[in-house]
C-alpha cells in the first residue's frame, strides 16, 4: 500500500475534526519511549527501551468527555542485525484513530491502528524477516491507553500497543511518554 492510501483516510475525517474542537484547541504533540514486549523482543536491539516516537494528533468532540483522536507518528527503533530493521534513522509510521473517555484528570482510550514497517530486505537475512516472512504494506494493530493531566495542557501518557508484521511475529510495545494540547 503506498502512502496516499496510508494518508487518504486521515484526509478524509479533517473536515468532520473541523466542526468542534475539544477546549478550544483540538492540535496535540506527543513524545514518547518504546519499550520491546513480546515479539517486539525479536526484533531490536534491546529488550528494554528500544526506540522513541514522535507524533501529532487532532481531537474531535462527540459530546463532553467523549471524544474521537486521529493520529500520526514517526516511531524509530534499533532493529537488530540481519532483520532488515537495523537503521533507526527509517522512521516506521504509525497512524489510527482512538476513542477518548475523559474521567476527572485521566483520559482513557482505545482505538485501532495501521503501521507501515520499513524494512529492508536486502540487508535481511534472519529467516523470520526474509522470503514469505518479509514485511510489506500497511499492517494492522491496536491500542489502549491512559492519560494523565498534569496541566491542562501537559499530560503523562502510557499505552499497549500490537500491530501486524509478517506471518511469524505481532509484535507489542508499551509506549511511555508525554502529551501537549494545544490551547487549553
Amino acid at each position: 500500500m503506498n502512502l496516499k492510501r496510508l494518508f487518504a483516510l486521515p484526509l478524509m475525517v479533517l473536515p468532520l475534526c473541523a466542526q468542534g474542537a475539544p477546549e478550544g484547541n483540538p492540535f496535540e504533540f506527543t513524545a514518547t519511549a518504546t519499550l520491546a514486549n513480546a515479539d517486539m523482543n525479536k526484533m531490536v536491539r534491546s529488550n528494554n527501551l528500544s526506540g522513541y516516537s514522535l507524533g501529532f494528533a487532532i481531537r474531535h468532540e462527540l459530546k463532553p468527555g467523549l471524544n474521537t483522536r486521529l493520529h500520526l507518528a514517526l516511531m524509530s527503533l534499533r532493529g537488530k542485525d540481519a532483520t532488515g530493521l537495523e537503521n533507526a534513522n527509517r522512521p516506521h509510521v504509525n497512524g489510527g484513530l482512538d476513542v477518548m473517555q475523559d474521567v476527572n484528570k485521566w483520559t482513557f482510550f482505545g482505538g485501532l491502528t495501521l503501521t507501515q514497517w520499513k524494512q529492508n530486505t536486502n540487508t535481511a537475512t534472519d529467516p523470520l524477516f526474509t522470503g514469505a516472512n518479509a514485511t510489506n504494506g500497511v499492517k494492522l494493530g491496536y491500542r489502549i491507553g491512559s492519560e494523565y493531566a498534569f496541566t491542562p495542557q501537559v499530560r503523562g501518557t502510557l499505552s499497549f500497543n500490537q500491530a501486524e508484521f509478517n506471518k511469524v511475529l505481532n509484535p507489542s510495545w508499551w509506549a511511555l511518554g508525554v502529551t501537549y494540547r494545544f490551547g487549553k
